[in-house]
């Protein structure tokens, strides 16, 4: 089978693209990677032999009737990548879900702390990064991008210097979680597929949530076991089906290891600081409003 890519689901981070990949991914028209977030443009080898050689490690499950995609939320946080998608792949849709800046910030501080890789306080980022460029910002980083990965207005004035409105979908993240069957139904017609109905209730699986049950960092050990087989020469024997598995092991300790009741709270912030970065987002949605996309 040729490699292709249909399409993407390219974020915002935490606004319940876990779930969208997983719905669509219950169509037989639809192939998504079990793996989800896969973020090859974002490496420095894209070349269509690169692309061939990861196309044939994740896609190999896909028939030639299937329309293929990713979910990797981690392209909105590097909009400058839009420009390497669109050469090697000039005709892609791509789909995102938007959700509240200020949410979203949230979450995604919340998610960071739970893997062990912030320990900073919310107030001290959020005054840092206010002052922040986030044009500058290319890091891979992304505990440097909690505010720059909700300025929706930036981020699409970037996709679009690159890509037709036509081939963008983009979501309101209370219109998928509220009317989720509508909104797949949206997508569907957006790729040019058959309407489907699972004929149950659907739910938004969103993990909330700061603080673990049990204080173990997951991913570093995983990454110790992985440098141990590196350093002796080890990972050639390694199946690629074992390597497929581990990286899915990370966001399942993830989503379990994990106290439901232990939100953080945007009250953290005092009213002048919230008043701040409610003026920066408003601003920045100014912007996403001039450019006249569409949102469902």
């Amino acid at each position: 089978m040729a490699a292709k890519l249909d399409f993407m689901i390219i974020g915002a981070q935490k606004s319940g693209t876990t779930s969208l990949a997983f719905y669509l991914n219950q169509s037989s028209q639809i192939y998504i990677p079990k793996e989800k977030e896969l973020p090859f443009f974002l490496g420095n080898s894209t070349s269509s032999k690169h692309f061939d050689h990861f196309y044939k490690e994740y896609f190999n499950k896909a028939n030639s009737s299937q329309i293929v995609g990713t979910s990797t939320p981690q392209y909105m946080m590097h909009p400058n990548v839009f420009k390497k998608i669109h050469k090697a792949k000039p005709n892609i849709k791509l789909i995102a879900i938007l959700r509240d800046p200020i949410e979203r910030l949230i979450s995604h501080y919340n998610h960071s702390c739970r893997l062990g890789v912030e320990n900073r306080e919310l107030k001290e980022i959020v005054i840092d990064q206010l002052a922040s460029n986030f044009q500058d910002e290319l890091s891979d980083d992304t505990t440097k991008k909690y505010i720059s990965s909700g300025e929706y207005g930036y981020i699409f004035e970037e996709v679009l210097k690159h890509f037709k409105k036509e081939q963008i979908l983009l979501i309101k993240f209370e219109s998928f979680k509220n009317n989720t069957q509508h909104i797949l139904n949206e997508i569907n017609n957006f790729l040019g597929i058959e309407q489907f109905d699972h004929n149950k209730q659907f739910k938004i699986y969103m993990k909330g949530g700061k603080e673990k049950l049990i204080n173990i960092d997951h991913d570093k050990l995983i990454n110790k076991a992985a440098d141990y087989l590196s350093q002796r020469g080890l990972t050639k024997f390694v199946p690629k089906s074992l390597k497929k598995k581990i990286l899915l092991l990370g966001s399942t300790l993830d989503r379990v290891n994990l106290k439901k009741n232990s939100k953080d709270s945007i009250n953290l912030l005092d009213k002048k600081l919230l008043q701040k970065l409610h003026d920066h987002y408003e601003k920045d949605q100014k912007k996403f409003e001039s450019l006249n996309l569409e949102v469902l």
